[in-house]
């Protein structure tokens, strides 16, 4: 680890000829998450019509500083919105543009096959409240295997590592590894905005996080099947 201390600057890494734009597509979600903040999502918010999204997106293409844009969306639950797809369909005629998006992983493995199509990335969520292993891992595979189609395209997960479902999420993790799925661990941390919610760790829990060599030798015998 660095000492704050010891830093002299920072810079970003970003690649400076895109203009950058994340792109909140609405509070509506079909899921309700113990930890996600009630001012990020909601079950009520109305979707936003496509020829308003359309409007939006042009709006960015006529302002920006930059001939190529880097659009991120997230909610919400971006593809709850039906007309989530055909947005990308027409980002997708724009020269220079790439575009990628966190989902919660609940549309169908046709849907995100298509969808990977239409855009650059797809970084799932696991959220183990709602998520049913074999149907979910089904979908990170297949739409894995689409994007390797393409020599600029991929998915990944945003592995939450929900203290609650631990078991769970220790064999979502030695499924990407056998996979070849790119994943990134979580720590769930305190909900503080309505009901109270502060997740507990053990050490061990804490030790599988941040100890790369004791993670791989608890996942030798964590059983995938």
């Amino acid at each position: 680890m660095v000492d704050y201390k010891d830093i002299i600057a920072m810079e970003s890494t970003r690649d400076k000829d895109f203009f950058y734009v994340h792109w909140n597509i609405r509070k509506r979600c079909n899921y309700d998450c113990i930890y996600c903040p009630d001012k990020l999502h909601d079950l009520t918010s109305p979707h936003r019509a496509l020829d308003s999204l359309i409007t939006i997106a042009d709006k960015i293409e006529l302002n920006s500083p930059r001939e190529r844009v880097r659009i991120w969306f997230t909610g919400g639950e971006p593809t709850v919105n039906p007309a989530f797809m055909d947005l990308c369909k027409h980002l997708k005629t724009k020269n220079g543009w790439f575009v990628g998006l966190n989902t919660n992983g609940s549309r169908t493995a046709t849907y995100f096959k298509e969808l990977i199509n239409q855009i650059d990335i797809i970084q799932f969520s696991s959220h183990f409240e709602y998520l049913e292993f074999d149907e979910f891992t089904y979908k990170l595979v297949e739409t894995h295997k689409e994007a390797n189609k393409f020599p600029h395209k991929h998915v990944s997960l945003n592995l939450m590592m929900e203290p609650e479902f631990w078991d769970t999420a220790v064999k979502l993790v030695k499924f990407c590894e056998e996979h070849g799925i790119i994943y990134y661990m979580k720590r769930i941390r305190k909900k503080w905005d309505g009901e109270r919610y502060d997740p507990v760790y053990t050490e061990e829990q804490l030790r599988f996080l941040n100890d790369s060599t004791f993670r791989y030798a608890q996942l030798e015998n964590v059983d995938e099947a």
